[in-house]
Order: C-alpha cells, then sequence, then structure tokens
C-alpha cells in the first residue's frame, strides 16, 4: 500500500509538473532583452514618484519564494481549483453575475453592483498604467496563465474585495426588505468571503501575481467599497434623471482624457470603458424608462414554489443569452465598419487594440515583456544625464521602445462602449417585451 501511494503522488506530481512545462516553456529567451528601462507616468513625478516605483518593485520581489513554494505543491487536481476560483474574478463570469442579478435577484444591487464594477476597473487599469510594475519573475515562476497587462494592484484582487463584500453588505442593510433571515445573511456572508478569499489565493497560486500585487489590490478594493458605500443611494437616486446619460458620457470622456497614454497591447482602458458601456446602458434604461419595469425573479414571486422561481430565473438567463450573442454578432461587425469609415473621413490612423494582444501573443518574445526578468530595469531614483538635459529628455531617452504609447486611435474603445451600452439597454428594456410572448401558464 505505501509502494502504491507512493507511486500516485509521484505521478501527481510529474502531472503537476508536466502541465507546468506543458502551459508554458518560459526561459529567459522567451523575454525581451533590452538596455532600456520600463519607464512609466509616476517617474515624471521626480525622485518622490521613482521612490515609489522602487518600493512596490522590492515588494514584488520580497514574495517570491512564497510563489516558488505554491509552485512546488502544485496538484493536477489543486491546480483546476485554482483555474476555477480565477474565472470567478474574470469580466466574463462577472457579466453573467450581473445579468442573473438583474432578471433574478434584485434590479437595484444589480444597477449599484455595475456601477461599483466600473469604477474598480477603471481605477485599478488607471494605477496599472501609472506603475508599470511587472507581474513574477521568470523563469523562478511558472505562470499557468498567460497576461498581457501590468501586474500592481491585481484586477482580481481589487474586484474580490469590493464587488461579493457589496453583495453581502447590501443584503446585510437591507434584510427586512429583501425578506432574508438572520441565518440566510450568515450564509451571504460566508459565501461571499469563500469567494472573495478563493479568487485572491488563485492569482498566487496560478503564478500570474505576487503577493504585493494582491494585497495591494485587496487594499484597493476595501477603500474604494468603503467610499462607494456612502455614496450609493445619492448615486441611485441621481442616475434616475433625465440629465444623468449625458452627464454619465461627458464623464466617460473625461476618464478617456485622464486616462494615461498606453502601448497598442495594453488592455486596461479597454475593459474599463467596456464595463462603463454596460453601466451606461444601466443608466440609460434607469433614467429613460421607455418600457415596462421589469422586477427581478425573486422581487415578484415569493409566493411561488422554489421549483417555479427556478424556472423562471433559466428561462430569463437564456433569453438573455440569446439577445446577448443576436446582438454582439450583428452589432460587432457593423460598429467597427461605422467607426472606421468615421475615423477615414477624418484621417485619424487607428487600430484595434484586441487584434495587437492576439499578435503579442502569437510572438515568443512579446508574450511574457511584462514579466520580470533580469534584464527587466526601471529608471534610477536619482537620474543621471548631461547639465542640459531635463528629467523629460532623460527618461525619453532610457525608455524601452516596445512599450511605447500608441499615437494612434483605439478603435476597440468606441465600439465596445456602444455595443456594450446597447446589450446592458437590451436586457432591462428589450427582454420584458420578449417574455410577454412566453404563455403565463409556463411561468407560475
Amino acid at each position: 500500500m505505501k509502494r502504491l501511494r507512493a507511486r500516485d503522488s509521484n505521478r501527481n506530481e510529474a502531472r503537476s509538473e508536466n502541465e507546468s512545462e506543458k502551459s508554458e516553456e518560459l526561459t529567459e529567451s522567451s523575454v525581451v532583452k533590452s538596455d532600456y528601462c520600463i519607464v512609466a507616468p509616476i517617474d515624471y513625478c521626480g525622485t518622490v514618484g521613482r521612490s515609489i516605483r522602487h518600493f512596490f518593485l522590492a515588494l514584488i520581489e520580497v514574495g517570491q519564494p512564497i510563489l516558488v513554494l505554491l509552485q512546488r505543491k502544485r496538484t493536477p487536481f489543486m491546480t483546476r481549483c485554482m483555474k476555477g476560483a480565477s474565472f470567478l474574478g474574470t469580466e466574463d463570469f462577472l457579466g453573467l453575475w450581473l445579468v442573473f442579478l438583474q432578471l433574478c435577484v434584485n434590479t437595484k444591487l444589480a444597477r449599484m453592483y455595475i456601477i461599483l464594477m466600473a469604477i474598480s476597473m477603471f481605477a485599478v487599469g488607471y494605477f496599472k498604467a501609472v506603475l508599470r510594475l511587472p507581474r513574477p519573475r521568470l523563469p523562478l515562476v511558472k505562470p499557468l496563465e498567460l497576461a498581457q497587462d501590468w501586474a500592481l494592484p491585481s484586477n482580481h484582487a481589487t474586484i474580490a474585495s469590493c464587488l461579493p463584500m457589496y453583495v453581502w453588505i447590501y443584503s446585510y442593510i437591507d434584510s427586512a426588505a429583501l425578506g432574508l433571515s438572520s441565518i440566510q445573511v450568515v450564509g451571504i456572508f460566508i459565501v461571499m468571503c469563500s469567494w472573495s478569499f478563493s479568487v485572491m489565493f488563485s492569482r498566487i497560486y496560478i503564478g500570474i501575481h505576487s503577493p504585493a500585487d494582491v494585497v495591494t489590490g485587496g487594499i484597493l478594493g476595501c477603500f474604494l467599497l468603503s467610499v462607494f458605500l456612502q455614496i450609493d443611494k445619492q448615486l441611485d437616486s441621481l442616475i434616475s434623471q433625465e440629465s444623468a446619460p449625458w452627464i454619465f458620457f461627458l464623464l466617460v470622456i473625461f476618464l478617456c482624457r485622464l486616462y494615461p497614454s498606453v502601448e497598442s497591447t495594453d488592455p486596461g482602458l479597454s475593459d474599463g470603458i467596456s464595463v462603463l458601456g454596460v453601466a451606461f446602458g444601466q443608466v440609460l434604461a434607469r433614467s429613460l424608462r421607455t418600457g415596462p419595469i421589469l422586477p427581478a425573479v425573486l422581487e415578484e414571486t415569493a409566493a411561488l414554489s422554489a421549483q417555479t422561481i427556478l424556472l423562471n430565473c433559466v428561462i430569463r438567463m437564456l433569453l438573455a443569452g440569446i439577445l446577448a450573442g443576436s446582438c454582439e454578432f450583428l452589432l460587432k461587425p457593423m460598429f467597427y465598419s461605422a467607426f472606421s469609415s468615421f475615423y477615414d473621413v477624418f484621417g485619424l490612423d487607428f487600430y484595434s487594440g484586441s487584434k495587437e494582444r492576439k499578435q503579442a501573443f502569437k510572438d515568443p518574445q512579446q508574450r511574457y515583456a511584462k514579466h520580470l526578468t533580469h534584464s527587466f530595469r526601471i529608471p534610477p531614483i536619482n537620474l543621471e544625464g548631461s547639465k542640459d538635459e531635463s528629467q523629460s529628455e532623460i527618461l525619453s531617452r532610457l525608455a524601452d521602445p516596445h512599450f511605447t504609447p500608441s499615437s494612434k486611435w483605439n478603435i476597440d474603445l468606441p465600439v465596445k462602449f456602444t455595443i456594450y451600452s446597447i446589450l446592458m439597454y437590451s436586457i432591462v428594456e428589450i427582454l420584458p417585451v420578449g417574455l410577454g410572448f412566453i404563455p403565463k401558464h409556463l411561468l407560475q
């Protein structure tokens, strides 16, 4: 028996090692080697800005032994679990979760949830672009996922520390209005805490984030949540005004202008604009109210059986999936063509960030360019140059040309903002029309 267990253990370890090696063969030759420095916008803030960046880089280095230890403990089963937990913090899952909250749980919670999500994702992308700090060291750490954005703060950690906790706090504060018992509130707390912890831990286990990235992201998420809790009721009242869509749209343009310039493969701004588009669809539906108001399933079916409630939820989610797939399939090529023509008319050079990222994934030299390697350098705290050189000139001379901010327009920004706005607006306003064609006796 002991020999069989030893064999099984050795097989599991071998599988784990093979999975790590097959996921990506990481060598120093697969990473861009350069004598340049990775210059970030914060470097232009003087010695204070560069000191902050060196401090965070040192924190990233401190956490490397933890990543190496977890890497040695990887097993196929645990790896599958951690990849599943990591998926709970992705935009794909959060989009499904948002639609579920909107159609099945509570419409007000869904409205506030997407606004908080948009704030969180834009804030994370902004700080990543300002700091430009690397992901874990290669080849010391073998990540199980690919990533093309910068590391600190962790997007997953920020979202996991504020969004699940907001669901619980909302449930706790409005438990009487929602008809929740104390046991149910405690159950929601346990589920949300488990969700939050598993997502954050998975990013360290997978080797795509250092502990410093996750901790920083968690602190940022807690800060955003604490501020949002002070203004969520005022925001809900504000977005019901007729002028709310115009105010929101102007705010989005201001945020785009505020965002630091990024290279063509950086997805931070594109992801933030996509979520802002979803939030804009909610604001538009809330302020106009052109169609019938569709309460969530749990808001109107208190007297129905659990089986009937489940059936209502499944039908609504299926209709939402069909509507979302149809909208994206039909609208995406149409809007890409429309905005391409618009840019051509005004003589503006443009590119598609999503296509640039796909090309970068195929290039072994660019695939891991944002990881920490022996050739990764950031500008020194005290810059050295000739007396005639200014700080900006020295930094420009040191800057790695691979990460030069793109001077072209990213066509993905207006396309994704428009598509996701229409998509969310359709789920809130058009979906009730589709439900009207379903015989009522099937939903009761």
